[in-house]
């Protein structure tokens, strides 16, 4: 049996029944494998969430059960043990070296018992237990993650403070590799529109060195990947990072490329990681102008911020123009208002407006988009901006699928649905307080900042361009007066004649008037002196 469908490339044709969904949701049958020490729990928390608010609404009715034991026509659930990726993967774009000293350095050291006592503090360790259901579930408890103790060859390839190697650390490696890899290869499939991974997105490391908890950049080879699969005429790739810290690992990997456009939102100023995505830096090489960053103050608020990305977003769109063939976006929850790491202070639905917007000029120009995860370190608001925007998604790909340019009907804006809950039957329900909405945040952990410091970088270049803008409307107005001016000269030349004549007329009478004037004043002054 076949349908009529309208694939992501909005050409209408007849597709069989079992075509795979245009979504693919890739979170592996181990979810605890990728964790990391500092967000341990997170990929927990994640999971529920897609469960429990992102997916039931387009499973099929039929279907029962979990999201990833139901069928659904619009997403698929990739819940199988992931494949093993080694060395030869990872070597795409990092240094051979590197890497095998990465899958060496857990049998070089011992683990560090010192710092395993004072481990590093999180977010959410002071929040109550879970909820009573899973009592009853009695899963296993998360992995343990124990720092090992330093070696001074440690030091070369930057696994020092936030990048200590710790107890499993090769494995969490391979495992969030793997994802991305294997989304990147799954969306290259015919008819798909999205693929998500939301263990990935360590875009920080560089081609030899760690960098902000990152070890390998998935974010890169998930890049290299998927330019295997586009077209040759359609093979670019922007990359719009949404992460409160600047992509500086992604941006080095392609600052001399034209065939990827990086594009940073993040937090910028003194001892903000990583000091680095200033407006001055805007690519090198061949990929000079390839590179665009937008350094907001810290505490910027939504008012400010997405102002901002969405205009440099459609400069981007215009740059690329029809060489475009993907969008992979990463997807940072520490720019959320109360993330102790992030320094800004966005909103959920400032973040759904940004990934809206993306999805709807995927969805007009059908291109495929890489949606992967990045920083967050509040386990709920990682959650929650997850569960948000993995249902845009599904929700977009089922209008487009259906022929609908409504792409959200089936998402609430949480910027003006203020009373979307939080699923009471969520394994962590207990842990969102004491807000249970889907909206609700922690208290800011900065000030809000609602306009760019005048004397900041971004404003004076803002005032620069809005000046040269003016200047160029001014110098078009006076050029288009003298062609104005050029093509009526000889009505001028005619007027002015008739003009002379008239001065002339007046002039005549001007002096009549005044000798007249005169005479009468003569006769006045007379009168007087008599």
């Amino acid at each position: 049996m076949a349908v009529a469908a309208v694939s992501p490339r909005g050409v209408a044709s007849v597709q069989p029944t079992r075509q795979p969904p245009p979504v693919v949701i890739v979170v592996g049958h181990d979810i605890d494998a990728s964790a990391m020490p500092l967000t341990y729990e997170r990929n927990r928390f994640v999971t529920d969430m897609l469960r429990h608010y992102a997916c039931p609404a387009f499973v099929r009715k039929e279907g029962g059960g979990a999201a990833d034991a139901a069928s659904s026509d619009v997403f698929e659930w990739v819940g199988e043990p992931l494949p093993v990726v080694g060395v030869a993967e990872m070597t795409a774009f990092h240094d051979e070296a590197y890497v095998r000293y990465l899958a060496l350095r857990e049998t070089l050291s011992e683990v560090d018992e010192r710092a395993s006592c004072v481990k590093r503090s999180r977010a959410g360790d002071i929040q109550p237990p879970v909820s009573r259901k899973a009592f009853a579930q009695l899963r296993p408890p998360p992995r343990l993650l124990p720092d090992l103790v330093p070696i001074p060859t440690d030091e070369a390839y930057g696994l020092t403070g936030d990048n200590t190697p710790f107890v499993g650390m090769w494995r969490t490696i391979q495992t969030t590799v793997s994802g991305t890899l294997l989304a990147a290869r799954l969306l290259a499939c015919s008819g798909r529109f999205a693929a998500i991974h939301w263990f990935g997105g360590r875009h920080h490391a560089k081609r030899r060195t760690a960098g902000g908890f990152c070890f390998v950049n998935d974010v890169v080879l998930g890049v290299l990947e998927l330019q295997k699969s586009l077209h040759p005429a359609a093979n670019r790739i922007l990359v719009v990072d949404l992460d409160a810290h600047h992509g500086d690992g992604t941006q080095a990997a392609f600052l001399h490329d034209s065939s990827v456009l990086t594009l940073s939102m993040h937090a910028h100023g003194v001892g903000i990681f990583p000091g680095t995505g200033g407006i001055e830096e805007i690519g090198a090489g061949l990929g000079r102008g390839f590179v665009m960053n937008i350094p907001l103050p810290a505490g910027a608020t939504d008012i400010l911020a997405v102002p901002l990305v969405h205009r440099a977003i459609h400069f981007a769109l215009r740059k690329l123009g029809e060489s475009l063939g993907a969008i992979v976006i990463v997807c940072g929850a520490d720019a959320l208002s109360g993330d102790p790491l992030g320094a800004l202070n966005l909103t959920l639905g400032g973040m759904q407006s940004v990934v809206r917007l993306l999805l709807q000029e995927a969805a007009h120009r059908s291109l495929k988009v890489l949606l992967l995860g990045a920083g967050g370190y509040v386990d709920a608001s990682c959650a929650r901006l997850a569960g948000a925007i993995t249902r845009d998604v599904l929700s977009c790909a089922a209008a487009l699928r259906l022929g609908k340019t409504e792409y959200f009907g089936d998402s609430a804006n949480l910027s003006t649905n203020l009373s979307v809950a939080v699923p009471d039957d969520c394994e962590h329900f207990t842990r969102y307080g004491p807000s249970f909405l889907m909206h609700g945040l922690p208290p800011a952990q900065v000030r809000k900042v609602q306009q760019m410091p005048y004397d900041s970088p971004m404003f004076l270049r803002m005032r620069r361009a809005a000046e040269k803008k003016a200047l160029r409307h001014r110098i078009k107005g006076e050029e288009d007066g003298e062609e104005e001016s050029s093509d009526d000269d000889e009505d001028d030349d005619d007027a002015d004649e008739d003009e002379e004549e008239e001065e002339d007329e007046e002039e005549g009478d001007e002096e009549e008037e005044e000798e007249e004037g005169e005479e009468d004043e003569e006769e006045e002054e007379g009168e007087e002196e008599v």
